[in-house]
C-alpha cells in the first residue's frame, strides 16, 4: 500500500496557521470571530460586539483598504444586521489623517514661484 508521507499530505497540515495574514492579524481574526460567533442575541451584539476594544482592533488594521480590517468590520457589521442592531456611522471605521500643506508649495514640497501679479 503507497502511504503518503505526513510532511507531504496537504491535509495534514490544516492545525497550522496559515501565512495568508501575519501572527498578530491572526490573533486578532479569531478573536474577533470568536466574539461574533459567541454573539447570538441582540444584546450581546451590543454588549460584547459594539465595544471601544473591538472598534480598536479593527481600527489598527485599517492602513490599506485591502487588509484585516476592513473584513472583521464588515463581519461584525453583518452580525449586528442579522439581528437588528444598527451599528453607530463612522463605527470602527479608519480615519485617514489629512496632510496640511503649507500655501505656496505643491504637493511634491517645491515652491511654486509667484509670477508677481496682483489679481
Amino acid at each position: 500500500v503507497n502511504q503518503v508521507p505526513a510532511w507531504l499530505d496537504r491535509h495534514s497540515q490544516r492545525s497550522t496557521v496559515s501565512m495568508r495574514y501575519g501572527v498578530r492579524n491572526n490573533k486578532a481574526r479569531s478573536a474577533i470571530k470568536q466574539r461574533v460567533q459567541a454573539a447570538n442575541t441582540a444584546e450581546k451584539v451590543k454588549a460584547e460586539l459594539l465595544t471601544p476594544e473591538v472598534e480598536a482592533l479593527i481600527t489598527g488594521f485599517h492602513t490599506n483598504p485591502h487588509t484585516v480590517g476592513p473584513r472583521l468590520l464588515r463581519k461584525v457589521r453583518g452580525r449586528a444586521a442579522q439581528f437588528g442592531v444598527e451599528v453607530p456611522s463612522g463605527w470602527g471605521v479608519y480615519a485617514k489623517p489629512v496632510k496640511v500643506r503649507a500655501a505656496g508649495t505643491d504637493p511634491y514640497g517645491t515652491k511654486v514661484k509667484t509670477l508677481g501679479l496682483q489679481l
